[in-house]
């Protein structure tokens, strides 16, 4: 191994062990670099950014060029990484954490943690903001999530922005669908209902939300629309095709 200093850095390097016997030639291949300004690199001799690790294999697969380990499989005991905004390092309000299960065999959940408090005190598993568990449930503010999406709030809301300034008629603001993966005929694979509102004018005065379902084999498509810039409701059906307007309430009750 070799250390050595190259316009301002210094150099760690070292060769694969030599199995040509003594005195054979050795290449020597840079490790790590502490460059002039104090930035570290790891198999990275284009240093960018404070610390960086470069994966040198290019077949495919997972690489861990860090790793961060505990002492314990239990719940409630968790090891990851702070963060600071300050720099002050008297305390941690942030963090990316993984916290054991009891099962063992390196299992757990993963949280994200924010304190909100204006102390000094850290982040704590009692403020997982968001939290994966290895099923791929995913809670906010639920650190056993139940469900694929699980929130948890005194009002819990889920919104949708639409960043288009200049709605015409019809424009989709915002849509939830939900899609099958079944190929069963006549529909198979695709989206089965949806909810979608859209622009009733050429403006975005005014907004249309549609409640539907497609046809399928025992019937047409099914629709409900609210709204219409009329402030209507419509009542749509078929037998087998798109829905036909069936039935409308107006505004005055009609």
């Amino acid at each position: 191994g070799r250390i050595y200093f190259e316009d301002g850095s210094i150099v760690f390097s070292n060769a694969a062990q030599n199995s040509s016997g003594a005195g054979a030639a050795m290449t020597l291949n840079e490790r790590l670099r502490i460059n002039s300004s104090g930035n570290v690199s790891i198999n990275n001799t284009n240093i960018q950014k404070r610390f960086s690790v470069k994966e040198t294999s290019t077949t495919s697969g997972v690489y861990y060029n860090a790793a961060i380990g505990g002492a314990s499989h239990l719940a409630n005991y968790a090891v990851g990484m702070g963060f600071d905004p300050e720099g002050s390092n008297a305390r941690y309000k942030i963090g990316i954490v993984a916290e054991g299960t009891g099962t063992g065999y390196s299992r757990g959940k993963l949280h994200f943690l924010l304190d909100s408090a204006n102390d000094s005190g850290e982040a704590t598993l009692s403020e997982s903001r968001m939290t994966i568990l290895d099923s791929g449930n995913v809670g906010i503010n639920q650190t056993a999530p139940a469900v694929e999406l699980d929130i948890k709030a005194s009002t819990p809301e889920i919104r949708l922005t639409c960043s288009n300034a200049a709605l015409g008629q019809g424009a989709t603001i915002g849509q939830i669908g939900w899609y099958t993966t079944d190929p069963t005929t006549p529909t198979g694979a695709g989206t089965v209902s949806y909810i979608n509102t859209y622009s009733a004018t050429s403006n975005g005065s005014d907004y249309t939300t549609a409640f539907s379902n497609r046809a399928g084999a025992g019937g047409g498509e099914t629709k409900i629309t609210l709204g219409n810039s009329l402030g209507q409701i419509r009542f749509y059906t078929h037998a087998s095709g798109g829905g036909v307007e069936r039935l409308r309430i107006d505004s005055s009750g009609n």
